[in-house]
């Protein structure tokens, strides 16, 4: 219906900002546990800084019903296009270059 406004399960804002929070206690989480190796020095001090500057930005996180039939295929292919772009940003925020850290790695490699 024209001028209708869209209903979902939950507010947008609020899940973004849940989202964020809960990724950025996993990095922190994953690094405390030496799960995660970070590009540059990695140390404490420049993982917390990290942290700092992804929560202090606003993310928009959005969760639609998966597509389906011949749809599945082009809605993968931007799901992934969006990741890249993610990828893009989070490195300009955080002056880091995660794309550098992962060229070449496939699922049976370890990034360099």
């Amino acid at each position: 219906m024209a001028g209708e406004r869209k209903t979902f399960l939950m507010p947008v804002v609020a899940l973004s900002e849940e989202f964020r929070d809960a990724f950025c206690n996993g990095v922190l989480k994953l690094y405390g546990q030496g799960e995660l190796r970070p590009a540059g020095s990695g140390s404490e001090s420049e993982v917390e800084e990290t942290v700092r500057k992804m929560r202090a930005r606003k993310w928009e996180v959005y969760i639609r019903k998966p597509p389906a039939g011949t749809d599945r295929l082009d809605g993968i292919a931007m799901m992934l296009i969006a990741i890249g772009e993610q990828v893009k940003r989070l490195d300009g925020a955080t002056e880091s270059n995660l794309d550098d850290a992962y060229k070449g790695w496939t699922s049976t490699s370890q990034p360099s």
